[in-house]
């Protein structure tokens, strides 16, 4: 009898916690299916889970392992499979072809946008098994018409999109004619939004032996897809509170109700700099502070365009080792200097451009 359990949690890292320490009880020769929202999580958890290393550990998303238990149905019946591109290819071919007979979207049909809409459209509906005769009223008509035309070119070209691949992963699953079908299936906060989805997942729990979910309590859709074709009811994660500054935001920051107030300590500071230049050089002096070694700090900005530049800028001349995830920049300092000069003769030499000017050297 498989064992199933799906945890709940306002913090990521309680549940991370948790998925370890199941992960741990396996046997360590065993395989294990870690299905995240993104191949990067999966592989970061399976990272920090086992620090010796550990193998059998098979890291996907949820689409990534659709289309490998699809493959060979896939190549049995010559079905290709759709990517994004040719997805919003094929709906533009099917929008020039019935574009004459579309009534309600016959005026917006021909702007640039409209394919790559009816693209997410298509393939939202075909997720949750909407048939065209269940369209209706004037709307519902004209996406009938494009649904049944754009399922019609499937099978004509023999190509396979998500809807037919979670199909076939499907089928595969409750059959289990895959070598992943029966191996212990963990669901890392991997979101499940459609009615396809959560059949495949409940194929899978179906077959494997041992199954757990986890989900943070702010994504409600999820945790009522996973209750559903899981068939059991979220617990609470035992994660302890923390009387720390650090560790209540931690647990707290997905809940949408604040947790208790409680005095501040040295885990969390905030700080405030008058102007992009000066706060990326306070960052820099801060890491310098800093205790713990230079590949244990991450700087996240919510504007990487604006701020990049400035935080390279001052990492370089505090001489302290960077990684970049969207690349690295090599702009001029003298320039961006000049450029903060002007600015402060704009605005009549204030003290705040005056003090950026300075900062860049």
């Amino acid at each position: 009898m498989a064992t199933i359990e799906l945890l709940r949690s306002g913090s990521s890292r309680t549940l991370t916690e948790e998925a370890a320490e199941w992960l741990a009880r396996l046997p360590a020769d065993e395989e294990v299916v870690i299905l995240a929202a993104t191949r990067q999580a999966a592989d970061e958890f399976a990272r920090d889970s086992s620090k010796e290393g550990r193998l059998g550990l098979h890291r996907m998303t949820l689409g990534q392992l659709a289309a490998t238990l699809a493959a060979p149905a896939a190549g049995e019946t010559s079905l290709g499979p759709l990517t994004q591109l040719s997805l919003e290819a094929l709906a533009a071919r099917v929008v020039h072809r019935a574009a004459r007979k579309l009534r309600y979207f016959g005026p917006v049909s021909g702007m640039p946008g409209f394919a790559r809409a009816l693209a997410g459209t298509l393939l939202e509906l075909r997720l949750e098994e909407v048939a065209a005769g269940e369209l209706t009223g004037l709307p519902g008509k004209d996406l009938a018409l494009l649904l049944e035309a754009y399922e019609k070119e499937l099978r004509e070209r023999s190509l396979a999109d998500l809807a037919v691949l979670l199909k076939l992963a499907s089928d595969a699953a409750s059959a289990s004619g895959h070598r992943y079908a029966g191996l212990p299936l963990l669901l890392l906060d991997a979101p499940v939004r459609s009615v396809l989805q959560k059949k495949l997942i409940a194929a899978l729990a179906g077959q494997s032996q041992a199954v757990l979910a986890t989900v943070l309590d702010g994504d409600r859709e999820t945790r009522e897809a996973l209750e559903e074709c899981l068939g059991v009811e979220a617990m609470e994660a035992a994660g302890a509170a923390s009387d720390r500054t650090l560790g209540r935001i931690r647990l707290h920051l997905f809940q949408p109700e604040p947790g208790a107030g409680a005095e501040r300590d040295d885990t969390l500071e905030m700080f405030s700099a008058p102007g992009e230049g000066l706060e990326c050089v306070e960052i820099a002096r801060r890491i310098r502070r800093a205790a713990a070694p230079f590949d244990r700090v991450a700087v996240l900005l919510r504007s990487p365009e604006r701020y990049q530049p400035l935080i390279e800028e001052a990492l370089r001349r505090a001489g302290i080792p960077g990684y970049y995830s969207r690349g690295t920049l090599r702009p001029d300092p003298s320039g961006r200097a000049f450029l903060a000069l002007l600015a402060c003769a704009w605005e009549g030499c204030t003290a705040t451009r005056f003090a950026e000017y300075l900062s860049l050297a």
